[in-house]
């Protein structure tokens, strides 16, 4: 009997702790169902994605959907006691005013949550947003670099064929030579085409081989001089970039003399800038057409824009009647 005494004596004393565990457990319990209550109600209407007005209506009208329910039921449990404590009111009323009170109370909370729920959603969908955005600028940038490049390869490759027929007649065992210049050429190609950049080093064993093949047609008409800074060999340029620089100046200046002239290839470094010059000579003639090959010109400014930014550079003069000189400029790495 004793012992059934002190048991119940202990379960008397623990009462006010157990009573609270209870009130935290009910009051979780009711307030992760309310505010699930809320997130289904916001995830059905897509209200994250919906103006700010209608998202405001429709926080405050399902809040208090939910909370009026909430509210009766954290009465009628007394949950939470404290939020009518210090009220005064007229006991025949407890039964309207003690709801009424917890109802707001719930509402104040589902509103909170609902507006820090609709923010955090707002800002994860508008940087989602802007990660989507700059994808797709990047596939977009890369599809114009491919296209841009894409121009010119064709154009290359018909030079160079129409170089090989015009052999094939003349000279077999020279076409032989060109078709193998021009195989190592279509090669590099092919396997530059995932590429945006390459060392210098190696578009300029390329221009070797398209200049190989250019020196079995115009024979003696063509002088070539390199001056090329070892420190530039290992840059990066965009691919193809100054082969079709130099297949304008054999097109447009060189083939176009009856004597032919010199064709200039300098590289140099100033300051971090890596600076390459295709000079050539010309007729007084294209003087007057200054726009020849002008879309393969705006295509390699383009892709040069595209890969290093705007103090990248391009430019043609042609300010001197006899000779022309393409001046390319690319800052820093890419």
């Amino acid at each position: 009997m004793g012992t059934i005494n002190a048991g119940v004596a202990l379960w008397v004393a623990h009462l006010p702790v157990a009573a609270a565990v209870g009130q935290a457990v009910g009051l979780g319990a009711l307030g992760i169902g309310s505010s699930h209550l809320l997130y289904v109600w916001i995830r059905r209407r897509e209200l994250a994605s919906r103006p700010l007005r209608v998202r405001v209506a429709h926080v405050l009208l399902s809040s208090v959907l939910i909370s009026v329910p909430a509210g009766i039921l954290t009465s009628a449990m007394n949950l939470a006691p404290w939020q009518t404590a210090d009220l005064t009111f007229d006991a025949d009323l407890r039964w309207l005013i003690v709801p009424l009170v917890h109802a707001l109370n719930w509402i104040l909370l589902l509103v909170v949550w609902g507006a820090v729920y609709l923010s955090l959603r707002s800002f994860r969908e508008r940087a989602l947003g802007e990660l989507r955005e700059a994808q797709l600028a990047k596939a977009l940038h890369l599809a114009e670099l491919r296209l841009l490049k894409a121009q010119l390869n064709p154009h290359f490759l018909f030079n160079a064929l129409n170089t090989v027929r015009a052999l094939i007649a003349e000279d077999p065992t020279q076409a032989q030579q060109a078709v193998t210049q021009l195989a190592r050429t279509l090669r590099y190609t092919l396997n530059s085409g995932q590429d945006e950049l390459v060392s210098l080093d190696r578009e300029l064993a390329i221009v070797d081989d398209y200049l190989a093949i250019e020196a079995l047609r115009l024979g003696e008409r063509l002088s070539l001089v390199r001056d090329i800074e070892p420190a530039t060999r290992e840059r990066q340029i965009p691919v193809m970039l100054l082969q079709s620089l130099v297949e304008n100046a054999i097109k447009h200046g060189i083939a176009q003399l009856p004597r032919g002239g010199v064709l200039k290839l300098t590289s140099e470094m100033q300051a971090d800038a890596l600076i390459l010059t295709v000079e050539n000579a010309r007729p007084p003639s294209s003087a007057t057409d200054p726009d020849s090959d002008s879309i393969g010109l705006r295509n390699s400014t383009e892709r040069l824009r595209l890969l290093f930014g705007p103090q990248a550079s391009l430019n043609l003069d042609v300010t001197s009647a006899d000779r022309a000189v393409a001046r390319v400029c690319i800052p820093g790495k890419p």
